[in-house]
């Protein structure tokens, strides 16, 4: 991988919006970014269970945080 393909792979991690484009950049298997999008979505997750705390409606926190609604409802278990 040459810098060019390292400088687009970090700017799509930072551009990435949603779960699902977490898990594609993921599936590359280019371990520096497995690091980063796991402590990415520990922060998500950690952001998402503090909102269900706050009694925050779980369509609003799917909103904020880009997890499915199914995703944010497991969390509430």
């Amino acid at each position: 991988m040459n810098a060019n393909d390292k400088l687009l792979l970090w700017l799509s991690l930072f551009k990435a919006e949603t779960e699902e484009e977490l898990e594609k950049i993921k599936a590359l298997e280019v371990p520096v970014m497995e690091q980063a999008i796991n402590g990415i979505q520990k922060g998500v997750i950690g952001v998402a269970r503090n909102a269900l705390q706050m009694n925050v409606p779980i369509a609003d926190i799917a909103k904020m945080t880009g997890l499915t609604i199914e995703k944010v409802e497991q969390l509430r278990k």
